[in-house]
């Protein structure tokens, strides 16, 4: 029992729209004034509304009023509330471009195509959406920050148990979510 709530508790605290916020406090704390003309309070605002808050609001109303549970555990009913993360990514793309966020607008794109290929996977099989919001921060820290945050990479570990734990997903789910990018 204490497993199962660890693992739960997990599974929340590394979500992809948290660690999305994650991402945006190690990118800026890094160097925010080589990364952005805005003050980083206003970037992370920023990032915060289109990648954390906006992609899960129709998802937590739909929780709220018990339609689905938490996790979309029926992959059928997924492609909607990826739909409406991915114009959350989209929006916040644009509004960072406008506001010349180079980093902030490629983190908005990042976002989009690692769900658009999530929600194109999941046509066809279940995929860890938990793995892929890791991985695919992750690697865009890795790439524009260095080598030396590829340990950040070690979060899969815990959330793939987290998954496994739950029995939300598979190894192979886990690993299809950790290499879809």
């Amino acid at each position: 029992m204490v497993n199962t709530k660890l693992a739960d508790v997990l599974s929340h605290v590394l979500s992809a729209p948290l660690f999305a916020l994650y991402s945006l406090i190690i990118i800026y704390a890094a160097n925010s004034a080589a990364y952005s003309p805005l003050p980083a309070c206003l970037a992370f605002l920023i990032g915060g509304v289109f990648l954390a808050i906006l992609p899960v609001a129709p998802l937590t109303l739909n929780v709220l009023k018990g339609n689905i549970d938490v996790f979309v555990s029926d992959r059928k009913r997924r492609p909607k509330f990826y739909s409406y993360a991915l114009l959350s990514y989209l929006a916040g793309a644009l509004i960072s471009h406008i506001l010349r966020v180079k980093i902030l607008t490629i983190i908005h794109l990042a976002y989009f195509f690692v769900t658009l290929s999530v929600m194109i996977v999941n046509f066809k099989t279940k995929i860890s959406a938990h793995a892929s919001g890791i991985a695919g921060p992750v690697t865009y820290i890795v790439f524009f920050l260095g080598l030396s945050y590829a340990f950040l990479y070690l979060i899969i570990i815990p959330v793939a148990w987290a998954r496994i734990k739950l029995k939300a997903h598979t190894i192979q789910q886990i690993t299809l979510g950790t290499i879809v990018l």
